[in-house]
């Protein structure tokens, strides 16, 4: 239609409007209007039968169906109008303003510029180009494909689609016809790559991969996929693309220096296996689980995982990566296919614990399979075989190429918390212990002590080629041969420990104190990779591990430890968490620099919130300091001699190791002791803190000059600097707190003695000067101060060395 200059579009939009409501409304007759009124229309729950028209329901099921059919296109008919009437309005509107555009006159006055006229007509043809010719064809190309995914976006963000229950309730039922229609899609995709109908991987596998992202966080898309194809097709879906690349490619020389031999392909598998575990998770129920009364057609068929748990053990064939004849193959398990897709994606808490448990009996070992079945199929592998089963995290020598299921199963407890928390704690066994560090036989808890202790992790060859260590200069280098060939295989171990003991409920608190003790009693080698998680388990639990260094802490019957920290964090009726067990443990965390610092930071903030609490309380003066130093510097003292300790333990290896090692984390050693002066109340005294640290910064400075000198004299000399060091610390530390801890009422005694704002309150100790620090150091050698200040202080210093030399004497004693 040809439309003179800034002419309006002449569509009549009231008759249009009106229409399209006429159809709204007859489709709207198929539904019963009180059900969907009354309740919110849920799709995985609400089928067509249940909101259908009260008579239809009473037909037979033919009748039913077609009239779902005939009222979705009737629906669909009014969609196409709405947008093309908010297109031609679109139009419409602008027109005034492209007038009044065009009627601009020059800017020194007089008649109109051509030059306005001109731009004023191009916007006016713009705008027809775009809401009126290809908004109608837009509108025409609905009409003709129906509700796709694509046409129902466009017309949502057009605000085609008004917010009415019709189309709440037919929006669903035509995006639940794309999705079976994408769901027939993907499973031809399947098959294709499951017979081998194709010369390049890429090609069924990229459009796969496609339909898995747009769709597969979308429960009915999940479930009817997967229910269709079977946890069998998954598993040999699964094997075959991973193995349809070698994850090692000859260079110039014939050797191989890892990665795919196609990136490109090397990457799209990796997409893949992610897409498939966020499918798969999704169609569990994500982590929530399925609502109740779930659709079937929005869940796994009922024996879906029992069925997956017998494909776990049972053996397939992998081909090693440009070999035909499986003869010369590599035999899996089904858990070691599975492993991959458990990494991504978010899991249901009843998937998972029955999956774990069923992989988890398995790698434990029950008659021929006793120990770990998943070294039989590593035995027969060479590193120029290049199998890789898991994709998702990168290809080389440092990520594990799959053959360890465990792995992926730890994964996926840390990524859900109540599943992890529900996995570890349904296994703990009271039969008699008997082994030394119990106050009485409470028991044990299997499944960590095999996970932790028992099991072997990172098994030879699970990487598709090994790193020989050289540097860039062909030297040998050790270190770096260990960075090259370390999968960190315990890191998901420790990250399912963390989520399953942080819930805050007393089966967390006991599965706490069950990892103290087995961390207490095991190999220290074996925890490098964990440390950092302890660290993070015993942030949780500080409630629970100051008031077990004290005895129960006043612990009521729930566990609830202490006023400052919430939730349950101590299990008071377990005894295995006691003192010699949380000084190998603490000291365990202190052999790692960052893991030490972590907790020396919480533990500080856990000192201030303590003092702070306990200054606060009814009572005299004498009263609440002695329940500060009762209840919070024990334990605080327990906590970092502990941690010191341990760190100590760990200078003086690095000092046998490796001169160079030492010398150059000696600065980080101390990084860990001067935690307090660097970060507590003093990083607001802008002067005074400077001068506060003076002293005990200038001793650690010297100090590291002097530690570059490579003797067991030396090494011996650092541990106990470190000791004096944090000493010192401490004691400072405790005194500035406690000023900042007690309130004006109490300071008021101390006079003149204590710096004094200009209205002659105690001034707040992070507006100091170094003039008022000065005033406090003298004024705490006054005996009336002293005895509050001085002495406290000391008797913080006296529970840090008190701890320290205890933990000296405990483990070299154990």
């Amino acid at each position: 239609m040809a439309l003179m200059p800034f002419e309006k579009h002449p569509a009549d939009t009231g008759t249009m409007t009106a229409s399209a409501s006429t159809l709204e409304q007859k489709a709207a007759k198929c539904l019963d209007q009180k059900e969907i009124t009354d309740k919110a229309y849920n799709p995985a729950v609400d089928s067509w039968e249940g909101i259908c028209a009260p008579e239809l329901r009473a037909a037979p099921k033919p009748i039913r169906d077609s009239a779902a059919t005939a009222n979705k296109q009737l629906a669909w008919s009014a969609v196409p109008i709405n947008y093309a009437v908010g297109k031609v309005k679109a139009f419409n509107a602008k027109i005034g303003g492209f007038e009044a555009d065009s009627e601009k006159p020059e800017p020194e006055g007089g008649h109109p510029t051509q030059t306005n006229k001109s731009i004023a007509m191009a916007a006016y043809r713009e705008a027809y180009e775009t809401d009126i010719v290809d908004g109608f064809s837009e509108a025409a190309g609905m009409f003709k494909d129906g509700p796709t995914d694509e046409n129902i976006a466009l017309a949502k963000a057009a605000g085609a689609i008004p917010n009415a229950p019709v189309f709440t309730v037919f929006g669903q039922l035509w995006h639940e016809d794309n999705v079976k229609k994408a769901v027939t899609e993907a499973d031809k995709l399947i098959q294709q790559i499951s017979d081998g109908k194709y010369t390049d991987m890429k090609t069924p596998l990229g459009p796969l991969v496609d339909l898995l992202k747009k769709y597969g966080t979308d429960q009915m898309f999940a479930a009817m996929l997967l229910n269709k194809i079977g946890p069998d097709g998954m598993l040999r879906l699964n094997q075959i693309v991973a193995q349809s690349e070698s994850d090692t490619k000859p260079d110039d020389y014939g050797n191989k220096d890892g990665g795919p031999r196609d990136n490109a392909l090397g990457d799209l598998i990796g997409q893949f296996q992610k897409s498939l575990g966020i499918t798969l998770g999704t169609a569990t129920g994500g982590q929530d689980g399925y609502e109740p009364g779930t659709r079937d057609d929005y869940r796994l068929d009922g024996d879906f995982t029992e069925r997956l748990n017998e494909l776990g053990r049972e053996k397939s064939t992998i081909k090693w990566p440009g070999d035909d004849d499986l003869e010369y193959g590599t035999e899996l398990y089904g858990y070691q296919v599975l492993a991959p897709l458990l990494k991504n994606g978010e899991f249901s808490s009843d998937f998972l614990t029955d999956v774990g448990n069923g992989m988890y009996y398995f790698d434990k070992g029950d008659g021929e399979h006793g120990g770990g079945p998943w070294m039989d199929t590593v035995a027969n592998l060479r590193s120029d075989h290049g199998i890789r089963l898991d994709w998702t995290e990168g290809t080389g020598s440092t990520h594990a190429a799959g053959f360890d299921p465990m792995n992926g199963l730890m994964t996926a407890l840390g990524n859900n918390p109540q599943a992890s928390h529900d996995f570890f704690t349904d296994s703990r066994s009271y039969m008699i212990d008997g082994k030394e560090g119990h106050d009485q036989d409470v028991g044990y808890n299997e499944k960590l002590r095999y996970l932790l202790n028992e099991r072997h992790w990172g098994l030879p060859n699970d990487q598709p080629y090994m790193g020989d260590g050289t540097d860039k200069d062909g030297y040998y280098d050790k270190k770096l041969w260990e960075e090259q060939n370390n999968t960190h295989a315990m890191d998901p171990l420790g990250k399912a420990l963390t989520a399953a003991t942080g819930l805050g409920d007393r089966d967390s608190a006991t599965l706490f104190g069950d990892v103290v003790y087995e961390v207490s009693h095991g190999d220290s080698d074996k925890f490098g990779d964990l440390r950092d998680d302890f660290s993070n388990m015993a942030t949780q639990h500080l409630g629970g591990i100051n008031s077990a260094f004290i005895g129960d802490g006043g612990a009521g019957p729930d566990g609830d430890i202490d006023p400052i920290t919430k939730g349950v964090q101590y299990d008071p009726g377990f005894s295995a968490m006691d003192d010699l067990d949380l000084e190998k443990f603490l000291a365990e965390i202190g052999k790692d620099h960052d893991a030490a610092t972590h907790l020396t930071a919480a533990e500080g903030l856990y000192m201030q919130a303590g003092y702070h609490h306990y200054a606060g309380l009814d009572g005299s003066i004498e009263d609440r300091i002695a329940a500060i130093d009762a209840n919070v510097n024990t334990p605080l003292g327990h906590v970092l001699g502990a941690l010191d300790y341990g760190s100590s333990e760990q200078t003086f290896d690095d000092h046998q190791e490796s001169d160079k090692e030492h010398n150059d984390g000696v600065d980080d050693k101390y990084k860990i002791i001067g935690f307090f002066t660097d970060k507590l109340p003093f990083d607001k005294i802008p002067v005074g803190g400077d001068l506060v640290k003076e002293g005990v910064g200038a001793y650690l400075d010297a100090l590291k000059e002097s530690e570059h000198i490579d003797t067991t004299a030396v090494a011996n000399q650092l541990i106990g600097s470190l000791h004096s060091g944090s000493e010192n610390h401490i004691q400072t530390t405790a005194e500035m707190t406690l000023y900042a801890s007690l309130s004006d009422q109490d300071l008021a005694q101390f006079g003149d003695k204590i710096p004094r704002s200009s209205d002659g309150s105690p001034k707040p100790l992070g507006d100091w000067t170094a003039q008022d620090q000065a005033i406090f150091n003298q004024g705490v050698r006054d005996p009336a101060m002293a005895k509050y200040f001085t002495q406290f202080g000391q008797d913080a210093r006296d529970a840090y060395s008190q701890a320290f030399d205890g933990t000296k004497t405990d483990l070299k004693s154990h």
